[in-house]
């Protein structure tokens, strides 16, 4: 008999890192007078994807596929980096204790979703007409900050 398939393809991503660079500290006689540098990186992102495929069975004249597939994340970053050693501040702004830094942000959100088919026409045992065609629609939002 034919055999046709339908397959479904879920995935899920979620990944939430924070990383902390050594920081680098200057001491006079058990006094803490200084901390050079500090990096603190902090990054959430998820993802969830859908695909749907529908396959002919195979053998026939004609073979065909097609289906749909849908995506979306969210991306979260945000970063503090800074020298915080009292002559950068002195330097920069006339103030020796004002830390120089920066917290650069960064929210991304988008959406994919795409649609395909293909289809193979056998002329011959030995020669075939492959056909295929895919669209696809992506949203990408993003916001920067520092």
């Amino acid at each position: 008999g034919i055999r046709q398939t339908l397959t479904s393809i879920t995935g899920y991503f979620d990944n939430n890192m924070k990383h902390v660079l050594t920081q680098y500290r200057l001491g006079f006689q058990h006094q803490l007078m200084a901390m050079i540098f500090s990096v603190v990186l902090n990054e959430e992102y998820d993802q969830f994807s859908q695909e749907l495929r529908f396959e002919s069975a195979l053998g026939s004249n004609f073979d065909y596929l097609f289906g749909a597939y849908y995506s979306k994340s969210e991306l979260y970053n945000q970063n503090l980096v800074g020298f915080f050693f009292r002559p950068f501040g002195l330097f920069a702004f006339g103030d020796p204790t004002f830390p120089v830094t920066g917290s650069p942000r960064l929210n991304q959100k988008d959406r994919v979703f795409s649609g395909f088919a293909s289809g193979t026409y056998h002329l011959s045992d030995d020669l075939r007409l492959n056909v295929g065609l895919r669209y696809s629609n992506i949203n990408k939002k993003a916001q920067r900050a520092t």
